[in-house]
């Protein structure tokens, strides 16, 4: 057994800047010329890593066999190369698909060899996760210095995160950190992209606009920056129960989409029926094109068509409110929309095909829906959302402030950022404009109609 086992205790003590100073590493060492010097976690699977040679694999497989791989084992020997670096996980990967598909007998040695190197997978990955948490805690522990940090698991989700719960005053707060949308997986061999400051300016906006939770930012470096949100479920100071759409169901679902969701997809003038007199619908339907309506003007997808990633949350005496809680932005090269934007919406055309979503409630009041009866809806919900129009630019000041604090770590990539993010800010400006202006003009084009009529 070659593998060693590294446990890495990082303490709400051990106050994580946000550059990750490995400030609580292993009592690991090695010999420098010169005093001892700590070794990092990283630098700790590193060494493991180095003693993954063709030789370690014979008693499993043949020597033609191993050669056969054709495997460029001095990756593991370069210590300058991270230990996290593309080429040494493909080469983990590799090796790993060659135990899986192994024919031959599966004795002590297979399973020894096997989980030896699955060890080591895990502790790559572990050292991500770990640093995370440690900068986590850092973060929170001087947001709230008197107050008690600790990190769990997190429960769903593909990208690296923790779960943070602030216990301060006899309150109890609950934040969901992760990467950002280009950033680390929790099983990826790609290296993460630096972040979409696009993808910022979305968060702060629903955050200012009512429309998500709570957000901050932190890092470590341009790729590696982190995304801690509120549990969507406080609102105000105030607790309530958050349930994204897909975890609604039952008598509950049936209440927040007022009876819609027990109508059969034929079943269009019972459905209208519903919307015509009762509010819990009519305040639903408003809602969901109201996600529709956020993903024109902010070019986002994953959001209508993904129950996971927008819900509602439940106070006492109030209509559920609705809160976005993850997107995608899009790669646009250019953010601004035009009026065919306007046009889609009218032919009730979505990211998806709307017509052919599996909830029939969805279907109708995004496309099957009688087209005046959609624009009505949607008039009102363009106009309260053009009122919240001046969080865009609270939303833009406060990511550029993070971005050009010059306690953070963007280093060289700062500019571009900056750049990047004035741009999508005018767009999303114009954007608003646009929409605005085609439902204003529709509107008085269809009076006119009217009353010519």
């Amino acid at each position: 057994m070659f593998l060693l086992l590294y446990l890495f205790l990082f303490t709400a003590g051990g106050a994580a800047t946000v550059f990750d100073q490995e400030q609580s590493p292993p009592p690991s060492q090695m010999r420098a010329a010169g005093p001892l010097v700590e070794m990092t976690p990283g630098q700790v699977v590193s060494v493991e890593q180095a003693r993954i040679q063709p030789e370690l694999f014979l008693s499993v497989f043949s020597r033609e066999v191993v050669d056969s791989w054709d495997i460029h084992w001095d990756v593991f020997q370069d210590m300058d190369l991270v230990f996290d670096a593309p080429r040494k996980r493909a080469v983990i990967k590799t090796i790993e698909e060659k135990f899986k598909y192994f024919s031959g007998t599966k004795n002590i040695d297979y399973y020894t060899l096997s989980g030896q190197i699955a060890d080591i997978r895990r502790q790559m990955e572990a050292v991500h996760e770990d640093r995370l948490a440690q900068i986590a805690r850092g973060y929170f522990c001087r947001l709230f210095p008197q107050s008690h940090i600790e990190t769990l698991s997190k429960t769903g989700g593909v990208q690296l995160g923790k779960r943070v719960v602030v216990r301060i005053d006899q309150k109890q707060y609950t934040y969901y950190v992760k990467t950002h949308s280009q950033g680390r997986l929790e099983e990826k061999s790609s290296p993460p992209e630096i972040i979409k400051p696009e993808e910022l300016l979305v968060y702060k906006f629903l955050e200012l606009s009512g429309f998500g939770p709570a957000c901050h930012f932190f890092e470590r470096s341009p790729q590696d920056v982190y995304l801690a949100t509120l549990d969507a479920a406080v609102v105000n100071g105030k607790q309530g129960q958050f349930l994204t759409l897909n975890r609604c169901e039952g008598a509950q679902l049936d209440r927040l989409t007022g009876g819609l969701s027990r109508q059969l997809a034929q079943e269009t003038a019972e459905m209208e029926a519903i919307l015509e007199h009762n509010p819990e619908a009519q305040v639903f339907a408003r809602n969901l094109m109201l996600t529709d309506i956020l993903a024109r003007v902010f070019r986002l997808t994953d959001v209508s068509e993904n129950y996971e990633n927008f819900g509602f949350t439940f106070l006492d005496g109030q209509m559920p409110l609705l809160r976005v809680i993850d997107f995608r932005v899009r790669n646009d090269r250019n953010f601004a929309i035009v009026k065919d934007h306007f046009l889609g919406f009218l032919e009730g055309n979505g990211e998806f095909n709307y017509v052919a979503h599996q909830q029939p409630f969805f279907s109708y009041i995004l496309n099957r829906r009688a087209r005046q009866l959609r624009f009505v809806t949607g008039l009102a919900v363009m106009k309260g959302l053009y009122a919240k129009k001046s969080s865009v630019e609270l939303a833009m000041s406060a990511v550029r402030a993070y971005i050009v604090n010059p306690g953070n770590s963007f280093g060289a990539a700062q500019e571009s950022l900056v750049t990047k993010l004035a741009a999508y800010g005018l767009a999303v400006d114009q954007n608003f404009d646009l929409l605005m202006r085609c439902f204003s003009e529709y509107e008085s084009n269809s009076e006119e109609q009217r009353r010519a009529a």
